[in-house]
């Protein structure tokens, strides 16, 4: 298939093939897209489950594709797993199940208000890669025509999949829609999909210490005018509305939220307990030894240039002008 986050995903399919048909492989996706013509025929000694996972790994249409997640998922590889007579011919039932949930999520949003919607905004951007990865995958399901946000018409395909009806998806995709741009980029669509409990506790601590700290004015606390200028709040009907969403999470009514008071907006108590992960020490060096003859070699200040030294323990060396220069520890 065409290079992408799913070209792994159909290799391996075209090994499957292979392996099933005794050899025989079909010709590639095209860099212009076209496919070529697969002679299932050769796979009608294998089972109907064998074959519907091949089809489903080289799907020449990226969006219909497999993601590695979701073919780990399915039963033919793994023998111990239960049948999977029970699920759908042709797609994971697994995907399935993905969407009905991010589907259902995205509908709450519309209960939530712009200021606990923003709020989720501002900690996906402080999670890692490991955190978000399923979301990621997620969000690659969605988009059906693969260009990076999600349309309208990306949810409403998700709806129509589901049984449900498409006209909600614009309800959802206003509410959605922080930034009121007409379509959801990935930390739009995370934050209305992210569940803090399904989080171990320790990160999402982890990642409103560093966010409190980000906006920790010169008080202690974070009032305001910092929460409406990281949110680029533009509109001045939000700007009120989230004025008073600050003011019933100020309990003090001083114009500074507490980190007690900050971490409340996300459901989560201040722990007292919780401390950042250690820096890791710089890896000391071992004893770094050169031995030879002085007039074989070229001394500028603890740079030592020669063929003939040798060295013992662990040197610290880098190599220019095709020659390798050995560093000296001086005691």
């Amino acid at each position: 298939g065409l290079s992408g986050p799913k070209t792994d995903v159909y290799a391996i399919g075209i090994m499957l093939y292979e392996l099933l048909s005794g050899g025989e492989g079909p010709d590639p996706v095209s860099d212009e897209g076209e496919c070529a013509e697969v002679d299932w025929t050769l796979l009608d000694s294998c089972t109907r489950e064998a074959v519907d996972v091949t089809k489903a790994l080289i799907a020449p249409d990226v969006g219909t594709r497999l993601s590695c997640r979701q073919a780990l998922a399915m039963n033919w590889f793994w023998p111990e797993a239960p049948s999977s007579n029970d699920r759908c011919k042709g797609e994971d039932a697994q995907l399935r199940l993905t969407r009905d949930v991010i589907v259902e999520r995205l509908r709450g949003q519309t209960c939530v208000s712009l200021f606990h919607r923003i709020a989720k905004n501002l900690l996906v951007d402080q999670l890692g890669r490991e955190e978000l990865s399923a979301l990621h995958d997620a969000f690659e399901d969605v988009d059906a025509d693969r260009d990076g946000v999600l349309s309208e018409e990306d949810l409403s395909s998700s709806f129509n999949h589901l049984g449900l009806e498409g006209a909600s998806a614009k309800k959802i995709l206003q509410a959605v829609d922080v930034h009121s741009r007409g379509f959801l980029e990935f930390r739009e669509f995370a934050a209305a999909c992210l569940v803090i409990a399904e989080y171990p506790s320790y990160k999402m601590q982890g990642a409103l210490e560093k966010l409190f700290m980000q906006l920790r004015g010169p008080s202690g606390g974070v009032d305001l005018t910092t929460l409406l200028d990281r949110f680029a709040c533009i509109a001045e009907e939000d700007a009120e509305n989230l004025a008073a969403q600050f003011r019933l999470h100020d309990h003090h009514g001083d114009g500074q939220l507490t980190k007690q008071e900050f971490f409340a907006i996300w459901g989560i108590a201040e722990s007292s307990a919780w401390t950042p992960p250690r820096v890791p020490e710089a890896p000391r060096p071992l004893a770094r030894v050169l031995r030879g003859f002085w007039k074989d070699a070229s001394v500028q200040g603890a740079v030592v240039q020669s063929w003939k030294f040798t060295t013992f323990g662990q040197p610290s060396f880098a190599k220019a002008n095709g020659r390798w220069y050995y560093e000296l520890e001086i005691r």
